[in-house]
């Protein structure tokens, strides 16, 4: 280096073949020797590295501050320190670097061997995370387990304080109490801090202190005790006669009595109380209706009733505590309960009661005739099944008696709905008939009526008297009227027999009107009444497509009784549309009068043919009562309907929806 030949500076084979990288550089650093591995480190070849300095390739290098370190290094010594190199891809790789110091005349050669610790930082974080883990784990095995014991604590003070039979607990070595429950508390009157920490002789517990020897000296020689009598002496004096149990126990590196204490009166009454309690069971058990059998889960009987034996016609012992069932199936089907069914069908069945979810009826063939038994079996879990036999033979004869009057019955109902079908069918034969009738009939009357007003006509003409002249008019009349009656039955009938067929036709209300007016005017002028027909704007400039005739003709009908039941004030017509839709629309036409009114009870009869609202209406105002009916069928067949609104002596206002058609004259 000295001789500037800093391009020849070799490193020997060892250090070639090192697994580290080895860079050699002088004070002002630049690199003039590298390895392999430092090739392999930086991603440079051999050459680029020999062009660089540190600098380059150290990603936390200062070159002032690393001088100002070099420097201060002793000849032959070796620094050590961290940091990143910077790879010729850009990319950053944590390196532990190990720098030795060798003095060449006034310079200085360092060598730095470093090594690549991306690996042992991964290991080292790993460990870190798997410790972290290991910790984590611990803790929350630890806060588990400290929860499960103090649950469990929780759990043995709850037993422990609630046990309804005292309990006291005792060092063995100076016979300190040092835990009681609440029982105990209820039975010696003392409180717990009063008895903690003071022996059973302190407190003097004992009513004869001969029985607290006997009671020490069994317990210490190991002995559990469970039949000690003896008397309890409480706080207040009270002498109560009580039954001890105790036993020494261990618990960690010292042992405690723990003893119970038992008022033999309380117990005397409990154990009575018991024997009434299974008295009444066992009295409601063999008074019941029904047979009932405990079974073991393996089949076996444990338990039955009385009621059970009289059902099943079972002999004294067979149903004894033990029994396997297939004995009992065996003993059934050998006296041929099962009819004509094998024994191992009859196992089969029987033990797949144990799985019905519902109650199970078979018959059994018994010595006084096949009876009916209801088996609904009921799982105890722990205990087995319970079994209840129920004889339902009567309730069964019963239901079937019910089965067969609902079926007569339903027979009957057969019978009566096709005896009213067949009424059915005749009546709408028979209103067919007469539809066709008055049909006929009103195209046979029309003829010679037709012919008696052409004949009027024409003897009008003939110059006649005023007397004849008068005579013709109401000949004339007559016949217009007997005319109107003979087109409504028409229409009647053929409404009824659905062969009224409608028109489509163009139109527009204006026309409607005007025809209405005309038509009543003479009319409404006689009687002295106000008369209108009103247009809703968006309804007035309409073409509409309906048929027009009938339209009118229902208008007719309305406006007629209108001014037919009204004397004073007026009849007004409204037209408005209730709802539009593109190509058509529902249009309402509201005819009011101020006229006599309707009474809420005579509603019911308006639209029926030949009703009148009574008997002086038709002879005052006349008609036959099937303009109404005429009307709201009509506007039935136009997709609408028809109602009122009355009030009797303020007068009526009666209502039709049709649907009409819209757009111009010509669309179809």
């Amino acid at each position: 280096m000295q001789d500037g030949r800093k391009g020849d500076f070799q490193l020997s084979l060892t250090e070639e073949t090192l697994p580290d990288a080895i860079f050699v550089h002088g004070d002002d650093g630049r690199l003039v020797a590298v390895n392999r591995q430092a090739c392999t480190l930086t991603g440079y070849s051999r050459e680029e590295l020999l062009r660089m300095a540190v600098v380059d390739i150290e990603m936390d290098y200062d070159a002032i501050a690393a001088q100002a370190k070099w420097r201060a290094m002793p000849a032959d010594a070796v620094g050590k320190l961290s940091g990143h190199h910077r790879r010729k891809d850009g990319t950053l790789v944590p390196v532990e670097i190990h720098v030795g110091v060798q003095q060449e005349g006034d310079g200085r050669i360092y060598v730095g061997v470093v090594r690549d610790i991306s690996e042992r930082l991964r290991q080292e974080a790993e460990l870190r995370e798997a410790r972290e883990r290991l910790l984590a784990l611990e803790k929350e095995r630890r806060e588990r387990a400290e929860g499960a014991l103090e649950a469990t604590l929780e759990r043995y003070r709850a037993v422990f304080d609630h046990c309804l039979v005292a309990i006291v607990v005792a060092r063995v070595s100076d016979g300190a109490i040092v835990e009681v429950n609440d029982a105990f508390v209820a039975i010696s009157g003392y409180n717990r801090e009063e008895v903690l920490g003071k022996t059973t002789q302190e407190l003097d517990l004992w009513g004869d202190p001969e029985d607290r020897v006997r009671f020490l000296q069994r317990v210490g020689a190991g002995e559990s005790v469970t039949d000690l009598v003896t008397r309890f002496r409480r706080k207040d004096g009270e002498i109560r006669k009580t039954m001890i149990t105790g036993k020494v126990v261990r618990i960690g590196t010292e042992s405690f009595m723990v003893g119970q204490v038992a008022d033999t009166v309380a117990l005397s009454d409990a154990k009575a109380a018991l024997v009434r309690e299974r008295k009444l069971v066992q009295a409601i058990v063999d008074h019941s209706p029904n047979g009932l059998l405990m079974l073991a889960e393996d089949g076996r009987n444990i338990w039955h009733n009385a009621r059970l034996e009289e059902l099943l016609e079972y002999p004294p012992g067979l149903l004894r505590p033990g029994v396997a069932l297939e004995d009992v199936v065996r003993f059934n089907h050998a006296r041929g309960d099962y009819g004509g069914e094998t024994y191992e069908q009859a196992f089969e069945r029987t033990k797949a009661l144990q799985h019905a979810k519902a109650p199970v009826r078979y018959a059994r063939h018994a010595r006084g005739g096949t009876r009916m038994l209801e088996v609904e079996v009921i799982p105890m879990p722990g205990l087995g099944h319970l079994v209840s036999y129920a004889d339902v033979t009567e309730r069964r004869l019963h239901e079937q008696k019910l089965e067969s009057l609902v079926e007569a019955r339903t027979d009957e109902l057969r019978r009566s709905l096709l005896e009213l079908e067949l009424a059915r069918d005749a009546a709408l034969a028979a209103s067919r008939a007469k539809s066709v009738f008055l049909t006929n009939m009103g195209h046979e009357l029309r003829t010679p009526l037709n012919g008696i007003l052409g004949m009027a006509l024409l003897l009008k003409r003939t110059g006649l008297s005023d007397r004849q002249e008068d005579l013709l008019a109401k000949i004339e009349q007559s016949g217009r009227k007997l005319t109107d009656l003979l087109v409504e039955i028409l229409d009647l009938s053929q409404l009824e027999t659905g062969g009224l067929p409608l028109a489509s036709e163009a139109f527009h209300l204006t026309a409607l009107r005007a025809a209405i007016l005309d038509r009543f005017e003479a009319r409404v002028a006689q009687k002295q009444l106000g008369f209108g027909f009103d247009i809703a704007e968006d309804f007035a400039g309409l073409n509409l497509r309906a048929d027009a005739l009938r339209l009118e003709q229902v208008l007719a009908i309305l406006v007629d009784n209108a001014i037919k039941f009204t004397e004073a004030g007026g009849v007004s017509v409204a037209a408005t549309v209730a709802e539009s839709r593109p190509g058509s629309l529902t249009a309402r036409f509201e005819v009011k009068d101020t006229g006599i009114g309707i009474a809420p009870e005579q509603g019911a009869k308006l639209f029926q043919a030949f009703q009148q609202l009574d008997d002086g209406a038709t002879r005052r105002y006349g008609g036959t009562g099937m303009g109404l009916a005429i009307a709201k069928r009509l506007a039935a067949l136009m997709g609408g309907d028809m109602g009122y609104a009355s009030e009797p002596g303020r007068g009526s206002t009666f209502w039709f929806t049709a649907r009409l058609g819209t757009g111009e004259f010509g669309d179809r």
